[in-house]
């Protein structure tokens, strides 16, 4: 993942000639662009596989993954008031820059490991469903 060969449509995208804003996640529903932070923290379809590990991550900022109320209760402030959720983007992706560093420090590696491959599975099994 760190070399920039695990099959997210980021980096498929780059090797197929696809447009980058066509390098969308194939499992979810946001429209969004396959990279290693939707992939690892952020995609609600691989929900439960976060759930069950990033709780496990020794981090300076744990990270929780939001559940379906947040996350519409997160659009509902980007309508109020998109100047304070500038800010709030800001700092929340401080928080995932560092967190998907922390993930790859030692003590988190076996742990990360397990999850990637959990998520990479699961992901698998999805679009496979989708294809069919």
């Amino acid at each position: 993942m760190l070399c920039g060969v695990f099959p997210l449509m980021l980096e498929l995208g780059r090797y197929k000639n696809i447009d980058e804003d066509k390098r969308v996640c194939l499992i979810c529903d946001n429209n969004v662009s396959e990279d290693e932070r939707h992939f690892l923290l952020k995609c609600r379809t691989l929900k439960a596989t976060q759930n069950k590990y990033l709780p496990r991550l020794q981090l300076a900022d744990p990270v929780e993954v939001a559940t379906d109320d947040e996350l519409e209760n997160e659009e509902e402030r980007e309508e109020e008031d998109e100047e304070e959720e500038e800010e709030y983007e800001k700092e929340s992706e401080e928080v995932v820059t560092r967190t998907l560093h922390e993930m790859f420090n030692v003590c988190n590696l076996k742990i990360t490991a397990m999850m990637i491959e959990d998520m990479q599975e699961e992901r698998m099994k999805l679009m496979t469903q989708t294809l069919k």
